[in-house]
Parts: C-alpha cells; structure tokens; sequence
C-alpha cells in the first residue's frame, strides 16, 4: 500500500480536493491531503508535511503558489512527484512549462495539449481527462423553493462574461435559445459591472434576465440538472482534441440529458445519439431542443445511458487507477492492498 500526499485546494466547498481525496482514498491507498490554498505559509508547511508523513507518491492537483524549487526540495526526499494540471490553454504559459520540466511526471486534461508540451520540453507528461466525484451530489430532497429557482427546459452551467472568445460563443447561443421564446436558465459568475463592449451589451441584453442569480456546485448543481429537462454545453476549446471540461462528465453522471457543441474526439469517450446529443451550428440546436423537449422517452433514454456510462468509466477514482498504471509502467510501486479499491457508486438523491 502507497502513501500519497495530495496537494489540492480544500478551502471552499466546490474546491477540487473534496472531489479528488474520497476519490484517492478509493484506491485503497494510505492518503494525506495539503490544502495549499489555505497555507499561510506554503513551503514551510509543505516540507513538514512531507517529512511528517513521509509519503511514497506526491500528487498535485494545479499547485499554484508550488514554486521549481520547492518540488525539488520535495524530491529531494526521495518523493517521486506528479503534477495534475486542470487548465486548458491553447499556450501553456511559460511558468507552467518550468515547472512541468520538474516534476517527475505530468498529466495534462487535453489530450491535444500532449504534443504542445513535449514541444515545449516538458518531457514526461501524459493525458489523463476531467471526471467525476459522485458522492459531492448528494442531497436529501427537491422541495417546492428548488423547483421554483431550477425548473427550466434548458439549462447551462459556465461563465458568459469574458473577454474570451469561447465564452462570446456561449453567450451567442444562449441569446438564441432567449430569442426563440424557449425557458432557459444559465448558472455561474455573477456578471461584473464593468463598461466595456461585450459586458455592458450582456447586462442589457435579455440573456441577463435568463441569468439565475447563482453559481452552484454540489447539491446546488445536482439540483440544477435534475430539474432541468435538456443541460447545454459547449466547451471553452472545443478545437483542441478530447478537453472536455469536469462538466461533460459530472452532469452525465447526474443524469443530464447532454447536448452539447462537439469538443474534438469527444465521441471516442461518449456515443453520441446514444449518451449524449451534438449540434454543430445553432439552427441544429435549435431543432434538437424542440425535438426533445417533445419526446420525453428518448430524452430519458439517452441521459440514463449518458448516466451509466459516466459512471462506470469516468469517475476520479477511475482516473486515479489510470494514473498509477502510466507511473507502474514507468518503475513506480504503488501497491494497493487487496480488495481495497472500490469504483464509486452513483449519487444519492430522490427527486
């Protein structure tokens, strides 16, 4: 059985740690997690950590006060450390480049980005996708109040406001969904108050008031999906092969019924017309929503085998399995012990 030490953010309740620590503890591993959001002083309190539980494995998720030198001092101590970077850029930036090329091993949510990094020198780095934590979902019950502020036909979880390109595409999409007179509510960031082109026309603009007043997370955004009948999506780069957000799959394991504009290779992970729905120009989303909406048995046909795929395949504890297979492949013991290791059942809720 391997100590892993896990370094992610635990300081708010949609921090990444509470999805990836019960995950990691499923493998049947001994695991200690370092909140550094919450570290007052990071290196200091890191190295403690470190000699205190004397782990085998260091994995951090993101990391981003860890500086080059403090993941040496780490690996001085006979750690073998390994970098989970969640963001996806068509540029790396050049401090994430640094710092790749000194962990022992990297894995990057696209796998599109593989390439860009090697090519940058970061020579050991593999993709290793977005997933799911189903037990952050759960939730006792819907009542009249929840049905009240999530009932909708279509919903959508991700920022609007940016001046990003990706997020501009977003906008355009839920303002023809306003447009067409369909009931769409959008979850995420409270739009900044801000003059400027793009954010000024957005608070005007009817899609303000499809806003619904909130970001949500866990119970919030379990809730969001359930009462919703149809979840869009589209991806911030959709270009760059398989970089599908934690979106694609938690709101599929939630049971989503998914219709979402096609990230590149995103049919290899999900069936499409089976587990979840694509569209490709606006008119086609369009067409789908109302074919949908009014047919409510192939709606729910789809999302539960959307549902059950996520599940069964993309979960974090699945992709903490994966990881160590890349590192045993590469010389690294991690040895759970037997029977330890469990795949992570579906949410507990009732509508």
């Amino acid at each position: 059985m391997a100590r892993i030490l896990l370094s992610a953010g635990m300081n708010r309740p949609w921090s990444p740690g509470h999805s990836l620590l019960p995950a990691l503890q499923r493998t049947g591993h001994t695991v200690q997690v370092f909140d550094y959001r919450s570290s007052e002083d990071v290196a200091k309190e890191l190295l403690a950590t470190a000699d205190s539980f004397k782990p085998d494995l260091h994995i951090v998720y993101g990391g981003e006060p860890y500086t080059p030198d403090l993941i040496r001092r780490v690996k001085a101590k006979n750690i073998y450390s390994a970098l989970w970077y969640p963001e996806v850029t068509p540029n790396p930036q050049p401090e994430v480049v640094e710092l790749g090329r000194v962990y022992d091993m990297c894995f990057t949510m696209a796998e599109g980005l593989v390439e860009v990094f090697r090519q940058a020198g970061v020579p050991s780095v593999e993709w290793l996708p977005e997933a799911l934590e189903p037990s952050i979902y759960e939730y006792e019950a819907i009542t009249d109040t929840d049905r009240q502020l999530f009932a909708c036909d279509v919903a959508l979880v991700g920022k609007l406001e940016s001046d990003n390109p990706a997020y501009m595409e977003r906008w355009k999409l839920v303002k023809r969904i306003v447009d067409e007179g369909i009931n769409i509510k959008w979850w995420g960031p409270r739009i900044r108050r801000k003059i400027g082109t793009f954010v000024l026309g957005l608070l005007l603009s009817k899609v303000s008031r499809a806003y619904g007043g909130r970001f949500v997370w866990n119970e919030t955004y379990a809730k969001s999906v359930h009462l919703s009948k149809i979840f869009l999506a589209r991806d911030a780069y959709p270009h760059i092969r398989l970089s599908m957000s934690a979106r694609t799959f938690t709101a599929l394991g939630l049971g989503a019924f998914y219709l979402t504009y096609p990230t590149k290779g995103i049919e290899e992970m999900f069936e499409p017309d089976k587990e979840l729905i694509l569209f490709h120009t606006p008119d086609e989303m369009i067409g789908k929503i109302r074919y949908y909406l009014a047919h409510e048995d192939e709606r729910k046909k789809v999302a539960e085998a959307g549902r059950r795929k996520a599940l069964a395949q993309h979960t974090y504890t699945h992709r903490f399995e994966r990881m160590f297979d890349l590192l045993r492949a590469r010389g690294v013991k991690i040895e759970a012990e037997a029977g330890q290791a469990a795949a992570a059942g579906p949410p507990k809720q009732q509508a």
